[in-house]
């Protein structure tokens, strides 16, 4: 877990340009130590608050609070007064606790993993025979794109001739 000042280092070394991390004291000066001018330091502020604001705390820096931070000590000092400790973690560490470690995939055959892989764009094709098993599995529905194709058109859309109702055909 990183201190509140290691945390205001890094903002500060990512926000303001020409500047290394061994220049970033407590006692450094933004805008006479750092280089920092008046837009450097809005937007320092703005990084402030979101690097400090957790769902159950928001850290808010208005901008008369903002004019009276002045060092790296000065900001240390603001970020603690808004209940900020040294033992919580960064916005990019909790990320990175919350987040669910992926699920592996456990292939079922080694031909239903390359059926699958292939259906994920990996390259992997399946075998001939797991193709031809997997075509007898569709359903071939009319205007699906596996429908057979019809090479006499004039009989595919010739009407079946219909027998009356009530002439029943005897046995």
């Amino acid at each position: 877990m990183a201190t509140i000042f290691e945390r205001i280092r890094k903002i500060t070394v990512a926000q303001l340009v020409n500047i290394n991390e061994e220049e970033v004291t407590p006692s450094s000066n933004f805008t006479d130590d750092l280089g920092a001018d008046s837009l450097d330091m809005v937007e320092l502020m703005m990084a402030l608050e979101e690097e400090f604001t957790t769902p159950g705390r928001k850290v808010g820096i208005p901008d008369e609070d903002a004019e009276k931070i002045l060092t790296v000590q000065d900001a240390m000092d603001y970020i603690h007064d808004k209940g900020v400790t040294d033992n919580e973690l960064s916005k990019a560490e909790a990320k990175a606790v919350s987040k669910p470690a992926p699920r592996p995939v456990v292939p079922v055959h080694p031909e239903a993993n390359k059926a699958v892989q292939a259906r994920q764009g990996q390259g992997v094709r399946p075998s001939p025979q797991a193709r031809s098993s997997h075509n007898r599995q569709v359903s071939h529905h009319p205007g699906s794109q596996h429908a057979p194709q019809h090479h006499n058109q004039q009989q595919r859309h010739q009407p079946q001739q219909q027998k009356p109702p009530g002439k029943q055909q005897s046995s």
